[in-house]
């Protein structure tokens, strides 16, 4: 067999045709690594007969040089080199919210033909990037995710290969796509404001971690809505970067534990996981302080008094997000990436609507 070596499998300029090149192997790449047609790629993994054993024997080095899984590659030829899959990275699996937001997407996408994985980012920059990294190697058609991470530089190579990226709930850090976010600041304001008008001054904030847009949005709310008022921000009553329920209930315990002439009288909770946090905290503690949450919970409407939040409709988000990845992956979208921003309503229950107690009586 004699040629020249950049044909032939493991010949020098082979790299460039593997996945090492930083450009995911196609059905074309493993032909041309093989020195073969792409229709012969495809009777040898087909298994057809006639297929001479040393063609057979390059195709076959070829898939494992360049690391593409034979399913996958049997997937592809039948499909015109796609998956027909959409991966989703959600923050927490349980959490009703992305619950409700999955089940609408796996419809949604289940109407184009396509199958959606889902896996938890785990509110941790790290364990967002293997989820991706997971479906990447999975080689889904697209993306759907709730960022974790504050830098998201890592994917625009995958964004010059032309994988669809649609982020939710805050915008990605670095590179340029689709976005769907709720109102966070005017939520945030909104939620504040209210308290507000029923007389309190002395408003908490309990919010996640400030390094994602969300958290920062929803903490210039609640100062802004303080300041249009005249009321003084007061750090001690600011209480950032809760990743748990466990976390939320300290700070709510740390606030409603403070001398009585500091002691807040209403707590905003800048995300639902907060608000339960919270929640257990003023249980425990038998504290009556007015409340507005972030975002609603199944149990909200059932409590004593039930839970006043601002909300946003997670189908809604879902049914938005799921349509601009979907119209990426088909072409019927090649506008410029957009960031679309999804009102907010405020639902009172009870909960925020607590006037802030009498100051004491002298004789």
């Amino acid at each position: 067999m004699t040629g020249d070596m950049s044909t032939l499998p493991g010949g020098p300029s082979d790299e460039t045709a593997s996945g090492r090149s930083g450009r995911r192997p196609t059905l074309r790449d493993v032909a041309k690594r093989a020195g073969v047609s792409y229709r012969t790629v495809s009777r040898v993994i087909n298994g057809e007969k006639f297929v001479a054993p040393e063609t057979t024997a390059a195709v076959n080095a070829a898939v494992q040089a360049l690391d593409f899984q034979r399913n996958d590659i049997a997937r592809m030829l039948r499909q015109g080199d796609t998956t027909m899959t959409i991966g989703l990275v959600i923050e927490d699996l349980v959490n009703p919210f992305y619950a409700r937001f999955a089940q609408q997407v796996a419809a949604d996408a289940k109407r184009q033909g396509y199958v959606m994985l889902t896996a938890s980012g785990e509110h941790n920059p790290d364990a967002e990037r293997e989820a991706i990294d997971a479906f990447l190697r999975r080689r889904v058609d697209g993306l759907l995710v709730f960022p974790a991470s504050a830098d998201h530089g890592y994917l625009q190579q995958e964004l010059n290969r032309g994988t669809p990226l649609v982020f939710v709930d805050a915008t990605a850090k670095g590179i340029d796509t689709d976005a769907v976010v709720a109102d966070n600041h005017g939520g945030a304001r909104k939620a504040v404001d209210h308290l507000l008008r029923h007389g309190h001054r002395r408003i908490a904030l309990l919010a996640e971690s400030t390094r994602l847009d969300v958290a920062q949005e929803r903490l210039a709310g609640y100062q802004d809505s303080l300041t249009r008022a005249g009321v003084a921000v007061d750090s001690e009553l600011v209480h950032l970067d809760l990743r748990t329920t466990s976390d939320a209930r300290v700070a709510a315990t740390t606030v409603m534990s403070m001398p009585e002439e500091r002691r807040p009288t209403a707590i905003f909770t800048a995300s639902n996981r907060i608000t339960i946090g919270t929640l257990e905290a003023l249980q425990d503690l038998h504290e009556g302080v007015a409340l507005v949450g972030f975002g609603d919970f199944e149990t909200a409407g059932l409590l004593s008094p039930g839970v006043t939040v601002v909300r946003h409709d997670p189908a809604e988000m879902a049914k938005i997000a799921a349509r601009l990845l979907l119209e990426r992956l088909t072409g019927a979208r090649t506008a410029p990436p957009s960031t679309v921003r999804i009102p907010v309503e405020l639902i009172r229950r009870g909960s925020g609507e607590l006037p802030p107690p009498l100051p004491p009586t002298h004789p």
